[in-house]
């Protein structure tokens, strides 16, 4: 095996969400050009998720149990079944390991065949990022492009930042293996490989994509479980004016195990994971209504056989505006949110309108529902 190689002239944009980006990353490759947007809005992991920690009744082991509020905007993650893939004529590949060692050796073997890879890590162990020692998060995603052993060092594209970044070879094995945190985002040592498929074949595109628009407009409008999409979103909004009970008083952070004020950090974890952790602003909403907007723009729904009709497009064009409607509700939402930290972190609670806040979430869930069931409307 070769000490050190490199994928030469890789191509590697800047991105809002690691997923989204490491996918784009490995679809360029392979020589399809398109957007973070596109592969965001294909791929159909948008949706909203709510987990209300507080309530003792709740017996399911909830993500982000850790935290008395838990928000998202996503309803999915990478998978073998990748529906950007399935419509652009790829195959996706995902393989885990037990060995953190067995892992690393496998990697190598794809990157001397000039094949990046997209690896599920540990940020806690990446040091290009200033995190305090004791945070982790294994959910993020990153792209593998080529190591140097002798210089013990692995290259690897993140989603923030323009240029390669060396990472020692030992720290994206434990970051790669990491055991911190929750369950569900445990890296397992994962890799995600994406080919060609050998017979060339995919579905002419205008047909493709309405699929994934009916699959994300069903998981928002009548999801599985009421943790996700529009029941969820309603019971944020009922949660609003519990939050003087529920979060008064102090907590142990998850982390640090410091103490500190229960609504201070709550609200700082909610304004992050709506404007800042990795979501594109808005709690995905930019990306997913910018997906919208470049599809209703696209050549292939506007011309050819497949061509979608005036009243498919007229559906594309209103959900696009309402979830862009949304979009900037939230980021409303979030920056109230902002300015009371900002203005004193003990007394935030008290300085929150909290009637106001629930009344935008209430328009944010008509904005949303009417906007999904519109694409309910563009039949396969």
């Amino acid at each position: 095996m070769n000490t050190s190689h490199t994928i030469e002239n890789f191509s590697h944009n800047k991105g809002s969400h690691c997923e989204s980006t490491t996918l784009r990353n490995l679809i360029v490759h392979e020589g399809v050009e398109i957007t973070e947007n596109m592969v965001f809005g294909l791929d159909c992991t948008f949706g909203f998720t709510f987990f209300n920690n507080s309530q003792s009744d709740q017996t399911e082991d909830l993500f982000g149990r850790e935290f008395p509020l838990f928000i998202g905007g996503k309803q999915g993650t990478v998978t073998d079944e990748s529906m950007v893939c399935r419509i652009l004529g790829l195959n996706i590949s995902i393989e885990t390991f037990t060995s953190a060692n067995i892992a690393w050796e496998v990697s190598k073997k794809w990157i001397t065949q000039n094949i990046p890879l997209g690896l599920q890590v540990d940020m806690g162990f990446l040091s290009y990022f200033d995190w305090p020692e004791e945070m982790h998060f294994g959910g993020h995603y990153v792209t593998l492009t080529g190591y140097d052993e002798v210089k013990d060092v692995a290259f690897i594209y993140d989603t923030e930042f323009d240029d390669v970044q060396e990472v020692p070879i030992e720290d994206l094995k434990k970051a790669r293996s990491s055991k911190f945190g929750e369950r569900l985002l445990h890296p397992h040592n994962k890799h995600v490989r994406i080919f060609k498929r050998s017979d060339g074949k995919k579905s002419p595109f205008a047909r493709a994509i309405k699929l994934p628009l009916q699959q994300v407009a069903r998981q928002v409008v009548a999801p599985s479980t009421n943790y996700h999409g529009i029941p969820a979103l309603k019971s944020f909004m009922e949660s609003i004016p519990t939050w003087p009970n529920i979060l008064k008083g102090t907590m142990k952070t998850p982390y640090s195990n410091e103490t500190i004020s229960k609504a201070a950090f709550t609200l700082e974890m909610v304004y992050g994971l709506i404007e800042e952790m990795g979501t594109g602003g808005a709690i995905f909403r930019n990306l997913y209504s910018n997906y919208l907007k470049e599809l209703l723009n696209h050549h292939d729904i506007r011309e050819g056989i497949h061509a979608w009709k005036e009243e498919e497009l007229f559906y594309l064009k209103d959900a696009m505006e309402k979830i862009a409607k949304s979009a900037a509700l939230w980021t409303e939402f979030s920056s109230n949110i902002k300015k009371v930290l900002d203005q004193d972190e003990e007394e935030c609670l008290q300085l929150l309108d909290l009637t106001g806040l629930a009344k935008l979430v209430e328009d944010i869930i008509n904005l949303e529902e009417s906007g999904f069931r519109k694409l309910l409307q563009i039949k396969l």
